[in-house]
């Protein structure tokens, strides 16, 4: 869960630097990490 909080601090941070790149979504990476 800690590690989801901070990356979501990430991606928002990236997404302000750099709008038109796409970043895996929370979600995306949520199932990402309950499927390891």
């Amino acid at each position: 869960k800690d590690f989801l909080e901070k990356y979501e601090g990430f991606v928002a941070l990236v997404a302000k630097v750099y709008p038109n790149e796409s970043m895996p979504s929370v979600a995306e990476m949520k199932e990402l990490l309950a499927s390891m």
